[in-house]
């Protein structure tokens, strides 16, 4: 009795013990929104590339999607263990019932502007204009309808006309749409092109506690699986206070994923690190 103690004893010191190479490696596949990523994205990259998933025994498949609203019917179908998304649709699903629950954040504020073609000054001028979106409920659909709000106006009032995240500068560069809805890099990119566009509005200037992004997993999974996502989470988290301490990697990485030149990537680190408040991110498992 005691030999089979001692052995059993053994055994439980070992597994505890042993390095992270030696276990099993717990797989998650973790949908991101946005291919390639913009610069908001980038924690996952950060965290897989710095070895922060294998540092807690994960091993992170990614897989890409044309924004959040496809990230989250993803994650409702099944087959996504961990999504990105903005927070409405977010919202909304769980409102609906849909069995997924908000872990955590990679960009609690927002950060995006409208641009818009030269000619465009106010808000009422969007009116008959051709506003690139993804789809209704999107983001960026959400946002314009936000804008366009502050002056009376709806979406009969304007021209929606579909565009991918990646095509959204593109878009305004040749004119295809009149507005779109642009994330830090990708304003950079477009005004550095195109000088005449104009910022309309800052987002975070109307919007200001609005919640813009949320990891999500299913309520049954988190349920089941409560210290993996404990752990998925915690590598997220590090991976956040690395691009807050450690700038000029952060710009090297960002700038192999993203596929951006390096000067917009630099300088949406460095715009957005002045602008937030946020030091250390949070997060909450119940």
């Amino acid at each position: 009795m005691k030999k089979t103690f001692l052995i059993l004893a053994l055994i439980t010191i070992w597994i505890w013990g042993a390095p992270v190479e030696a276990q099993t490696k717990r797989k998650v596949v973790f949908g991101v929104p946005v291919t390639p990523p913009n610069v908001v994205h980038i924690p996952p990259y950060i965290a897989k590339e710095l070895g922060f998933f294998t540092e807690n025994n994960i091993e992170a498949e990614f897989v890409t999607f044309e924004g959040g609203t496809q990230t989250l019917r993803g994650s409702v179908a099944g087959g996504l263990d961990i999504t990105g998304t903005s927070s409405d649709p977010a919202i909304i699903a769980a409102a609906r019932g849909a069995g997924t629950k908000v872990l955590g954040t990679y960009s609690h504020k927002l950060s995006q502007s409208m641009l818009v073609q030269g000619d465009i000054k106010s808000c009422k001028e969007l009116k008959g204009r051709k506003i690139g979106i993804q789809e209704v409920g999107a983001f960026n659909e959400v946002m314009s309808r936000a804008v366009m709000a502050t002056c009376g106006l709806t979406p009969k009032d304007v021209q929606y006309v579909p565009v991918s995240t990646k095509g959204r500068v593109p878009g305004l560069l040749t004119s295809q749409i009149d507005t779109a809805i642009l994330h830090v890099d990708q304003a950079i990119v477009a005004k550095k092109k195109k000088p005449e566009l104009n910022i309309l509005v800052n987002l975070w200037e109307p919007l200001p506690k609005w919640l813009y992004a949320a990891y999500i997993a299913p309520e049954k999974e988190i349920a089941s699986n409560r210290q993996l996502y404990v752990d998925i989470m915690v590598a997220l988290i590090k991976a956040n206070r690395f691009i807050y301490n450690n700038k000029t990697k952060t710009v090297e990485i960002a700038t192999k994923y993203t596929q951006q030149d390096s000067d917009a990537v630099a300088s949406t680190n460095k715009w957005s690190w002045v602008r937030s408040k946020l030091k250390k991110n949070r997060a909450t498992i119940s």
